[in-house]
C-alpha cells in the first residue's frame, strides 16, 4: 500500500478494529467469524462518508477504501462509525 492510493474492497467482508492510541482500522477477508478476524486491513481512519451501499475510509496515509455497508460482519460496527465520523450509514 502506498500513500494515496485507491482500493475497493467492496467484495470483502469487513469490521472495525480499536487501534492502541483510540483510533480505528478496518479488517477484511473474504469472510470475518469468531475465528477469522481478517487477513487484510487499513491504517488508522481519518474520515468516513457513505453513499448508498458504500463507505468510502480514508486512511492517515491518504489512501482510500471503499467497502461495502451490506458486508459488515457485525452490523453495531457500522454504529461504532456512525458515532466517531458522525457519517449516516
Amino acid at each position: 500500500m502506498a500513500k494515496g492510493d485507491i482500493y475497493d474492497a467492496s467484495k470483502y467482508s469487513w469490521q472495525v478494529r480499536e487501534l492502541t492510541d483510540g483510533g480505528v482500522m478496518i479488517r477484511y477477508d473474504d469472510t470475518i467469524s469468531s475465528t477469522n478476524k481478517g487477513r487484510y486491513n487499513t491504517s488508522s481512519l481519518v474520515s468516513v462518508e457513505s453513499h448508498d451501499d458504500k463507505i468510502i475510509c480514508t486512511t492517515k496515509s491518504g489512501s482510500i477504501y471503499y467497502f461495502s455497508v451490506s458486508k459488515c460482519a457485525f452490523p453495531m460496527h457500522l454504529l461504532n462509525l456512525t458515532m466517531r465520523f458522525g457519517v449516516e450509514i
